[in-house]
């Protein structure tokens, strides 16, 4: 179970560069955060409920300096590609590619919730 956790927390949290006002920004914020490292700022861009459950899994800092880890494995972050944004009241779902320095790629999708009027990560299990 935590195993797969893990690798979904790491697909969650591989790295795109942005601004917070729209789903896809706060997203992009989000991984620019987690790759610089800057953890306690990507923090706030999750909800509450997903801290939650990711301080009962081991911590959502924890989670946060391990992807860093394996975004800098991979050269750091090349380019993202938002591919999708499907905005629906207060909820988004975003799909993109991440292309890394040393030239992989991962195509992934993230939730997104509108929490006291921003834009938040969502996790679940």
């Amino acid at each position: 179970m935590r195993k797969c956790l893990a690798l979904f927390i790491i697909f969650i949290f591989m790295g795109i560069l942005g601004c917070g006002s729209s789903p896809s920004g706060t997203v992009k914020d989000f991984y620019k955060y987690v790759e610089k490292g800057e953890v306690n700022k990507a923090s706030d861009l999750i909800s509450k409920p997903g801290k939650e459950l990711m301080n009962q899994l081991g911590g959502a800092n924890n989670a946060l300096i391990h992807t860093n880890e394996v975004i800098s494995k991979k050269g750091g972050i090349k380019n993202i590609e938002i591919l999708n944004e499907d905005t629906k009241g207060d909820i988004s779902n975003i799909k993109f590619q991440i292309t890394y320095g040393n030239g992989s790629t991962t195509i992934d999708s993230q939730k997104l919730i509108k929490e006291d009027g921003k834009w938040k990560i969502a996790v679940s299990k």
